[in-house]
Parts: C-alpha cells; sequence; structure tokens
C-alpha cells in the first residue's frame, strides 16, 4: 500500500517522489506515557503535583539512552532524536487556564505537535535534538514561573537516509524503542499499534522520564505517528 491514491498521481508527481524517496528523511512519532493504574493523572510519588522547567531537561540524554538501544541491531547512519519540547498534561487533555470551558472545536494536542512539525526543516535535527521553533508554541497556556506540569507526550524521531532503508528497518527500530514489531506508518496521526497493546518504554527510558519530570509514569506508553520530514 501507497500512502497517497497511485492512480491519480502524474507523471511528474511520481518523479518528484521517486527522487524524494533517495532523500533521507525523519519519522516523527509521539511517545504517550500513560499514567499509573491506581492514578488519574502525573503526580510525585507523595501523591502531589510537580512542576517542571522544560529548558533544563536533558532531551539529550533520553536520545542517547534510545540511541543505544538501536547499537548493533540496525545501520549506524539511523539516528534517534527527541524534541526540546512536548505537550504536558493541560495540553493533552485541552484545557486553557484562561477559560473554564475550552471550546470543542480547539484544536487538540496532536493537531497542534503536527503544526509545529510542519515547520521543522532537516537542519534542525542536531546531535540527537530536534530543535521545534519557538514562534509557534504547542502549548495552549504560559509557563507559570517558567515551569510546566509534567510532560505527557514525547516528539521522538528516527532519520533514515532513504526510504528503502526505512522499510527495511522500520520495524526493528520499533521493536528495539518500544517492544513492538511495527510497519513503516500510512498516515498522519495514525495509532502505531493496536488499541489493546500498549507498547512498553524501555526501563531506562521510564527512569529518565521520571527523572526529569518528577512524576510517577507507568512503564506502558502509546505510540502515535505524527509526521515525516524530508530533505
Amino acid at each position: 500500500m501507497l500512502p497517497f491514491d497511485a492512480e491519480t498521481v502524474t507523471p511528474e508527481e511520481w518523479q518528484r517522489i521517486a527522487e524524494q524517496a533517495e532523500k533521507p528523511l525523519c519519522f516523527n512519532f509521539l511517545l504517550l506515557p500513560k499514567v499509573p493504574d491506581d492514578a488519574d493523572t502525573f503526580l510525585d510519588r507523595n501523591g502531589q503535583g510537580v512542576m517542571t522547567c522544560y529548558d533544563d531537561v536533558d532531551w539529550k540524554g533520553l536520545a542517547q539512552l534510545l540511541q543505544a538501544r538501536l547499537e548493533g541491531q540496525v545501520p549506524k547512519s539511523i539516528k534517534v532524536y527527541v524534541a526540546d519540547d512536548g505537550p504536558d498534561i493541560f495540553d493533552m487533555v485541552n484545557v486553557r487556564h484562561d477559560r473554564l470551558d475550552t471550546p470543542e472545536t480547539e484544536s487538540d494536542f496532536g493537531s497542534r505537535t503536527v503544526q509545529v512539525l510542519h515547520q521543522v526543516a532537516m537542519a534542525d535535527y542536531r546531535a540527537g535534538v530536534l530543535r521545534l521553533p519557538e514562534e509557534i508554541s504547542l502549548h495552549l497556556n504560559p509557563p507559570t514561573r517558567s515551569q510546566r506540569p509534567p510532560i505527557a507526550g514525547l516528539v521522538i524521531s528516527v532519520k533514515f537516509t532513504k526510504m528503502l532503508q526505512a522499510v527495511d528497518y522500520m520495524s526493528s527500530v520499533m521493536e528495539r524503542l518500544f517492544g513492538q514489531l511495527m510497519a513503516l506508518p500510512m498516515g498522519p496521526m495514525s495509532l502505531m499499534h493496536p488499541m489493546d497493546e500498549p507498547c512498553r518504554l524501555p526501563p531506562e527510558a521510564h527512569a529518565w522520564l521520571e527523572a526529569q519530570f518528577g512524576a510517577v509514569y507507568s512503564d506502558q506508553c502509546g505510540v502515535l505517528f505524527l509526521s515525516a520530514t524530508h530533505s
């Protein structure tokens, strides 16, 4: 299957697709950690709310942990990146502090994140970190004294040298990173696994998440495909 209607593609578009398939590209996913079974949201071990300065988070550290899981399993040219921001718990439930009732037409967290990623270029993926544009925020609320509540979605990107490499190794990469064999995604905002079969955070990634944000997270997670960034 192709993520477009092959019957309506012109010869010129086929040429563009073929040329693009030979260039590096990044697949952008949203990793959705789950709350513990006995909790309704992300709290610290004392059951209290916690805030974090996202500017102080070691995003590169998580990228290095995930990259290490791929070593010896896939070509070294396949690289993992972690975005330097992500939706917090209020973004996920679509709650704005400046109004009690957020309109149903308000964009959801996934759409807002995709909108930000559409502004990203390959040059923004550097040394394990995806630098998101500052002029477009994926948050509904401004920070409180430079801090935000716990993150509820991590943008994880995987860079391949060309599309054929992605076809060959996507399943292996997903299994190493998230514990499930997952094929090449077919469309934006698509869940990468059955709803009743959540993925699992690697132990080192789970420990990183709790250390960086001070909240208790489940080791289960969802994985949503957001977009692809092309050269």
